[in-house]
């Protein structure tokens, strides 16, 4: 099907402010991460206070799930900790962060959700 040149442009620009929300986000969470003291993303999750929310989000998502396992809140699978991952909705509070500020979702969701091809030689379950 061809677009007319009115759905083209439409399309063109719903890409452009997408692009530039990602490049916003991106922007914000770099400066929240130097304002933390932090030289990289890698380095903020490796820290005892990601460790700490990490955790702190899991069990209230069991709690308000009444449930004694954590869940994918994309395709509601049920992991272990360890093959779950917190996926940020906002940077906003980095370092501050609620626990609405993210989403517990599995691996293979979070690499969907940032457009992420997984690679089918890879073992599940690392």
């Amino acid at each position: 099907m061809r677009l007319s040149r009115e759905e083209y442009d439409e399309q063109a620009k719903r890409r452009a402010i997408e692009a530039g929300h990602k490049l916003a986000a991106f922007k914000a969470r770099r400066a929240a991460l130097r304002a933390l003291g932090f030289k990289s993303y890698e380095g903020y999750l490796e820290s005892e206070h990601w460790r700490s929310f990490r955790r702190l989000v899991f069990e209230a998502q069991r709690v308000r799930l009444g449930l004694n396992r954590n869940v994918c809140e994309s395709c509601s699978s049920s992991k272990d900790e360890i093959n779950l991952q917190l996926h940020h909705l906002t940077y906003e509070r980095m370092g501050n962060g609620r626990i609405e500020d993210v989403r517990v979702i599995c691996r293979e969701c979070h690499q969907k959700v940032h457009g992420i091809k997984s690679d089918p030689r890879e073992v599940r379950g690392r």
